[in-house]
């Protein structure tokens, strides 16, 4: 089987420091792999997210069957933009990404808390909350469907509890897109870090004060995967005892 997670920060595994390590990491040496590709990347928004998991999903369906994938997905604030620049970058100060190396543009990171003149700009005139909740909901629509259309097993969840904000679902735009979301991929609807916080007793990072969501450490992760995320992929069959590791 090959793993490919996605996410952002709450799903990164490209800390060197074993002390943050995510559960996309305690997921892949708890079961038995082929392969894990790791596309999670701190501070990306959901359209990031979607596009690293199937661009990575559509690479790997040259090579292999769809039943030999499992994808599995955090969703991260709806809150986050992405703008694709193609050929020349404005500010190499601004966070990026590609899809591929080949890709002569890059993928624009904008996050409220970055401090460049786009994402200032961006937040300042543009941004609007229920229309992060609209693109989210499609997003996450448009990536079920593409999963079940090549018939890829997969699961969910919500990095926090905000990527669900029930007072929004009262918005035509938005409620009609979130009654069409198949949750019985969700292995919760609890965000990560309230699951972390109210679980566990574990201390959060530190040096993060003027966050809002301060991160899970490597034990909050394991922790989390092994008594939410492995137990929900047995119920459903995805894994099974032969396939976890001794």
């Amino acid at each position: 089987m090959i793993l490919i997670t996605g996410g952002c920060s709450f799903s990164d595994c490209t800390y060197i420091k074993k002390e943050n390590s995510t559960w996309p990491i305690y997921l892949s040496e708890n079961i038995n792999l082929e392969k894990h590709y790791a596309t999670g990347l701190d501070s990306i928004g959901n359209s990031l997210i979607s596009k690293k998991v199937l661009y990575t999903c559509e690479q790997l369906l040259k090579i292999t069957n769809s039943e030999n994938l499992l994808v599995g997905i955090m969703w991260s604030n709806p809150n986050r933009e992405t703008i694709y620049i193609n050929g020349k970058i404005p500010r190499k100060a601004i966070p990026q990404t590609k899809l591929s190396n080949d890709d002569l543009g890059s993928w624009l990171i904008l996050n409220a808390r970055h401090n460049n003149m786009i994402a200032k700009n961006y937040f300042v005139n543009l941004h609007d909350e229920v229309w992060g909740y609209i693109k989210t909901l499609e997003i996450i629509l448009h990536t079920q469907w593409y999963l079940e259309r090549k018939n890829i097993k997969y699961f969910m969840m919500p990095y926090e509890n905000y990527v669900f904000n029930e007072k929004l679902y009262e918005n035509t735009n938005v409620k009609w897109l979130y009654d069409q979301i198949d949750f019985s991929k969700f292995i919760t609807m609890t965000g990560c870090y309230e699951w972390c916080r109210d679980n566990t007793n574990f201390p959060f990072r530190e040096h993060e004060e003027n966050l809002a969501i301060k991160h899970p450490t490597s034990d909050h992760h394991k922790s989390f995967t092994e008594k939410v995320i492995i137990p929900w992929l047995e119920n459903n069959q995805y894994i099974n005892g032969a396939q976890r590791e001794d």
